[in-house]
């Protein structure tokens, strides 16, 4: 049985303007397919937190402890709410929630057992055969931090908070159906590519934990990705030179008394990877050479 989708919103409107604008908080459940669930992005309160674990230990003979490292865990706290305008939409919202809740819950394999007859009916156990990961998409402010990835940032959650707002009223239709609905929960982080530093300086999470949606939009864009280099900065070697000023330009040029404009200057890129503009007699300049390094 697929699992049954439920739109962003009823109102066209404000689904499209979530939409557009990137703002819709994008539940997954990792069980089965398309087990998606999603919210317009009404954010209240939104923090991540990274906790080292570190080990120490006290000797004799030193004040400072022995600190052995253990690991970073990161947990994201979510807090938003569920607006109602239409009594459709608290509807829909309801339904949302009620599914939100059940991504806490495992998935079982039932497992047939012997034919009773004097109960007319079949014994069977059953066994947990998965469990309730899930992963969490807000734009790029919580999102995949694995290198062409876009769904999301995967983990558990361990608390899940709804309280309706009764001070704002329900809509009364066979049932009350609240207007308004905060809702909070935890995230446990579980990465799926490492986070850390090689021996050379380069990280291997692939992106920053803020930067995916942002690659990803300069990639549906056209934009070229962001160059990598070697040099001591991290600073692309293109992005250096575009860094140098053109009041610092003019600022040389007044020096110089002279006027050159930047498209005669050369750059330069040394045997270190930094650059330059190369002011020498050789380039039609004078004085010595601006450094572009850091």
């Amino acid at each position: 049985m697929p699992f049954p989708k439920v739109d962003l919103s009823v109102d066209p409107t404000l689904k499209t303007y979530a939409s557009n604008g990137d703002s819709v908080l994008q539940i997954k459940s990792m069980l089965f397919n398309d087990a998606i669930v999603e919210f317009l992005g009404f954010m209240t309160d939104m923090s991540q937190t990274f906790d080292s674990t570190w080990n120490t230990e006290q000797v004799f003979g030193r004040n400072d402890p022995i600190a052995i490292f253990q690991g970073t865990k990161r947990t994201v706290s979510i807090t938003f709410q569920a607006v109602a305008g239409t009594v459709l939409e608290a509807q829909n919202n309801l339904t949302k929630i009620d599914q939100l809740a059940q991504f806490l819950y495992p998935s079982y394999k039932r497992v047939p057992g012997p034919t009773n007859q004097s109960l007319q009916g079949v014994y069977s156990s059953s066994y947990m055969s998965g469990a309730p990961l899930v992963k969490v998409k807000f734009s790029n402010l919580i999102n995949s931090s694995v290198s062409g990835l876009n769904d999301g940032l995967m983990g558990y959650i361990d608390s899940l908070s709804i309280n309706p707002v009764l001070d704002a009223g329900t809509f009364v239709s066979g049932g009350h159906f609240p207007k308004v609905f905060e809702i909070s929960f935890g995230l446990n982080v579980l990465h799926q590519a490492t986070p850390g530093w090689d021996a050379n300086g380069g990280w291997l999470g692939q992106q920053g934990f803020f930067g995916s949606a942002t690659e990803t939009a300069k990639a549906q864009s056209g934009e070229p990705p962001a160059e990598t280099t070697a040099t001591n900065t991290g600073i692309p070697i293109t992005e250096r030179l575009k860094n140098i000023g053109a009041n610092e330009q003019a600022a040389w040029n007044k020096g110089l008394g002279r006027s050159q404009s930047r498209s005669e200057s050369t750059p330069v890129i040394d045997e270190s990877g930094n650059s330059f503009i190369d002011l020498s007699p050789q380039q039609g300049g004078q004085g010595p050479l601006i450094d572009g390094s850091e």
